[in-house]
This record gives C-alpha cells, sequence and structure tokens, in this order.
C-alpha cells in the first residue's frame, strides 16, 4: 500500500483513530510521559498531531523510541521536518542531549507553533496574544466591508457575523494566556 487515508474522506477519522490508538495505549502503558497527579498526560493527540511530554530527556527519547517502533511495524514514517523538541522551565544544554526520531536528529526550538497557536518554552504569552489580535482585527474589517457600498445591512446581522466569526478568531487558544502583563501593547 503506497497511499495513506484520503483527506477530508467520510471514514478517514475513524479509520486513523482505529489505526493509532494502539500506539497511544503504548505511549500510557510506558508511564514516560509526564503526570498530571494520577492522571497520565504524556502523548495529548488532536488529529494526526501528537504531543508528547515528558520530564527527562531519557523519558522523551524512550517515547520516540515507541513512536518510531510502531512507525516500523506499521510501515509508515512520521515527518521529521515538522517535528521538533521544546523544553521548558530552566536551562538546557543542547550538546548535552539531542533526540532521534528513526535515526533524524529533531530539532530544538525555543518557539513553535502547535495547532496554530504560538508557543514559547518560557511561557511568554505575548505573541499569542499579538497573533490574535491581529486575527480578530481581520475578521472584523473583514466584515466591517461587507455592505460598505450599500448601507443596508441590518446591524443585527453585523453583531451575528462579530459573535460567531470575530470573537472566535480572535479567542482562538486564549486558553494558554498566562501572565498578561497589563501594560502588553496591541500595534
Amino acid at each position: 500500500m503506497k497511499r495513506g487515508l484520503r483527506q477530508g474522506g467520510t471514514m478517514s477519522t475513524l479509520y486513523y483513530l482505529i489505526f493509532i490508538d494502539d500506539l497511544l495505549n503504548d505511549l500510557s502503558k510506558s508511564n514516560s510521559g509526564a503526570p498530571l497527579n494520577a492522571l497520565h498526560c504524556g502523548n495529548p493527540t488532536l488529529a494526526d498531531d501528537i504531543t508528547l511530554l515528558a520530564l527527562s530527556p531519557r523519558s522523551l527519547q524512550y517515547m520516540l523510541n515507541i513512536c518510531q517502533d510502531y512507525s516500523m511495524q506499521w510501515k509508515f514514517s512520521f515527518s521529521t521536518t515538522k517535528s521538533c523538541t521544546m523544553v521548558f522551565g530552566g536551562r538546557f544544554d543542547k550538546d548535552i542531549f539531542q533526540w532521534r526520531l528513526g535515526g533524524v536528529e529533531l530539532e530544538m526550538k525555543d518557539n513553535h507553533e502547535h495547532l496554530g497557536i504560538p508557543i514559547s518554552n518560557n511561557m511568554s504569552c505575548t505573541k499569542k496574544i499579538e497573533k490574535s489580535y491581529k486575527k480578530g482585527r481581520a475578521s472584523l474589517f473583514a466584515i466591517l466591508g461587507i455592505g460598505a457600498n450599500d448601507c443596508k445591512v441590518n446591524p443585527m446581522i453585523y453583531l451575528n457575523l462579530y459573535r460567531k466569526v470575530v470573537l472566535p478568531s480572535a479567542l482562538y487558544g486564549s486558553e494558554t494566556w498566562n501572565n498578561i502583563p497589563i501594560s502588553t501593547p496591541c500595534s
């Protein structure tokens, strides 16, 4: 088989979930991921985006090895160009430990965009807020441009569009905003 699942196909999501479920179970059973009290949360996943969270470099490499073994067993490969590592909290010497997936060294980043949300290893939310502000502003101006030449648009339509388009685009990912300085400028 040389072709994967059809993007957007009716059954593609179900087939993918069945296919990847064993990998997610193997990662959970390894107890290598980051725990949150008694809850294992070392591999949060959304669609085909798998995140590995570990408390030590060796645990993360062990989890990467599980992923590689699973991909070899089922004859697929992870995209190492789309994969990266980030270290949160404290200093980490990049020369001491390098993570590998399938023999390829993964790039270590200070900032990365995951699921459309900018993430920084110092937990700064400035870029997240700036991106959301710009998206919300662009959505607002696009909506205000509707009917600009024809002044017969009902204001309730604008209000409805604002609630259903502008607010969600501006607030996407706001759950991850933290330590917001009062003087955060919006330009």
